[in-house]
């Protein structure tokens, strides 16, 4: 029987404000080349002050997956917290409008502001400098009350775990989700995991699925080895495709799908995610999944943002 759910997903309610910066913009703002800075207000004020032609969309990693998952004519829902903001206000509508349903109460008191991401574009690279306001005020009793075997999975944004604000309550998410539905955890920006490895001892025992790009694996497979885990680990490789493994074992390798015409590489991991896990969830074998997937980031990469801006086809031709 068909669950209520494909997917629902936890992450930072952050809106990004996208716009094209100069290598010299970011080393003037001490901002990595595809890396990310966390700033103060004030600073994240003082950066978007110096940009030009931004464009302002309704981001983060979960809620573009699940925003994807429902353009495939998926299921979603989405724990996510704003502040009584422009910014938040217009993130929920936008979910609401994607027929997204939020799956906790969705306002915040403190602190005073919803979460903020710039996404500065350098060419084919992408870099990050954020606050991320009161998107991180979880509190355990956002899920005690979900029934999380409604969906076939649940999303983390693994840097939630790393928040001393959101990680208490995150870990009781996961506690009340384990032996419910598949728990899968997202490396999304995290290449320093120094000092969490109680963090990654409660990923490794209750996460079924790990994601991340070649360098976010690696730093995860610094501080553990996943080749005496059970986990499937799925490593994102750009232009190389993508590869599933699990307990150092290759299952798969798909390559990546050409765009029709590239516009802007924000949001592909996302859409990757989404479309493997919907292709998962309606049944289709792991290979097929994948290629799902890599499908899927080639659509988005053919988007301005991480979000489609129409429905996308449901049903997605895969490899046989």
């Amino acid at each position: 029987m068909q669950k209520p759910y494909h997917i629902v997903a936890v992450g930072r309610a952050c809106t990004d404000v996208i716009a094209h910066a100069a290598a010299e913009f970011l080393q003037t703002h001490q901002i990595p080349i595809d890396g990310q800075r966390e700033c103060t207000v004030t600073e994240l004020k003082e950066i978007e002050a110096a940009l030009t032609k931004t464009q302002l969309v309704p981001g983060g990693p979960s809620a573009n997956t699940v925003a994807v998952i429902s353009a495939l004519g998926g299921k979603a829902g989405f724990f996510g917290k704003v502040f009584h903001d422009g910014a938040g206000e217009s993130y929920l509508a936008d979910l609401k409008q994607r027929k997204i349903d939020l799956c906790c109460p969705p306002y915040a008191s403190t602190p005073e502001m919803s979460g903020i991401c710039l996404v500065l574009l350098t060419g084919q690279h992408r870099s990050f400098a954020y606050t991320p306001g009161c998107g991180d005020s979880f509190s355990a009793a956002d899920f005690i009350e979900f029934d999380f075997s409604t969906s076939d999975f649940f999303l983390i944004e693994a840097h939630l775990l790393t928040s001393p604000m959101a990680k208490p309550a995150i870990i009781a998410a996961m506690e009340h989700a384990q032996n419910n539905c598949a728990i899968v955890i997202n490396l999304q920006g995290i290449t320093q995991w120094k000092g969490f490895t109680d963090v990654v001892q409660h990923i490794i025992s209750k996460a079924n699925i790990i994601i991340g790009n070649q360098d976010e694996q690696a730093a995860f497979a610094q501080v553990v080895n996943l080749q005496q885990s059970s986990q499937r680990v799925i490593t994102t490789k750009g232009a190389a495709g993508a590869e599933i493994s699990q307990a150092g074992c290759m299952l798969h390798h798909v390559p990546a799908i050409a765009p029709k015409m590239f516009v802007s590489s924000v949001g592909s991991g996302d859409a990757f995610i989404a479309g493997f896990l919907l292709g998962q969830s309606r049944g289709l074998s792991l290979k097929e999944s994948m290629h799902q997937g890599t499908q899927t980031a080639s659509i988005i990469l053919e988007e301005e943002g991480a979000r489609p801006k129409a429905p996308i086809p449901e049903i997605i031709s895969v490899e046989p």
